[in-house]
């Protein structure tokens, strides 16, 4: 009876405290199992560290195969197409919208579409990312080409889907907090963004044909937690802060 309550108490405390909803805890298919409750190739990852930075360097290009499947499926030359500085470079990015987004909502700022953008209504604030807000309806994108010496041009939709469209119950959602892991490397406070990829090829003129793949790639990003980030001196600060210290879960298989 001892131990029932106080299991009880702990949820109850990492629940008050969370800045977003357990990952470990996320449903993770059909059957409403969660991450935590099955071997999996994510909780593998994480409880056995399998972080690498958020930087395009030789460790991100040894793990593109496990983080790519849909790509790698495709061969090598379209896994070095796709696996490109500009990939890293637009979740960067993303990473940047979300800490701005997230100390906008901490500090009680006016409501933007970007990092330090206009505000159209003073009275609008910004709403917790993917909580309330605009990104319960709208998605946090980004968008942006691959043109490299050699290699063919590549586009990409990088974003995190609104709670709308996929809830943060799930594994699947925009943003969790890491959780009930065994983990070392990350902090069980940190925010884990789920980021999708659609890729496109890019002809000569600039313009999308064909998708790469039928369905989107999905990676997973662990940044500092939420209130660290909000914590920060200015929008410019807090995404620096974020991007610096963001890590891709590299899938165990």
């Amino acid at each position: 009876m001892h131990k029932v309550l106080a299991s009880a108490l702990l949820l109850c405390s990492f629940s008050v405290s969370a800045d977003y909803k357990n990952f470990a805890w996320s449903i993770s298919d059909k059957q409403g199992n969660r991450v935590y409750d099955t071997n999996n190739v994510i909780k593998a990852a994480i409880e056995q560290d399998r972080f690498i930075p958020l930087t395009y360097n030789a460790e991100f290009e040894s793990a593109a195969a496990d983080l790519f499947r849909q790509i790698d499926t495709l061969g090598q030359f379209e896994l070095n197409a796709f696996a490109s500085p500009a990939l890293i470079k637009g979740i960067q990015q993303l990473v940047n919208e979300f800490a701005c987004a997230t100390y906008r909502f901490e500090k009680r700022h006016g409501e933007t579409s970007q990092c330090n953008g206009l505000v159209k209504d003073k009275d609008v604030k910004e709403g917790k990312p993917f909580q309330s807000g605009q990104f319960v309806k709208n998605r946090l994108d980004v968008t942006i080409n691959s043109v490299r010496p050699n290699m063919p041009n590549r586009s990409y939709d990088i974003y995190l889907p609104s709670s709308e469209e996929v809830s943060l119950d799930y594994t699947w959602g925009a943003v969790h907090e890491l959780g009930s892991f065994f983990v070392r490397a990350r902090d069980n406070k940190d925010t884990i963004l789920t980021v999708y990829i659609d890729g496109y090829k890019l002809d000569g003129n600039g313009e999308r044909s064909n998708r790469i793949t039928k369905l989107p790639e999905i990676i997973f990003v662990v940044i500092p937690r939420a209130s660290k980030i909000g914590d920060q001196s200015s929008q410019n600060a807090a995404a620096s802060f974020a991007r610096s210290d963001a890590d891709i879960i590299v899938p165990l298989y």
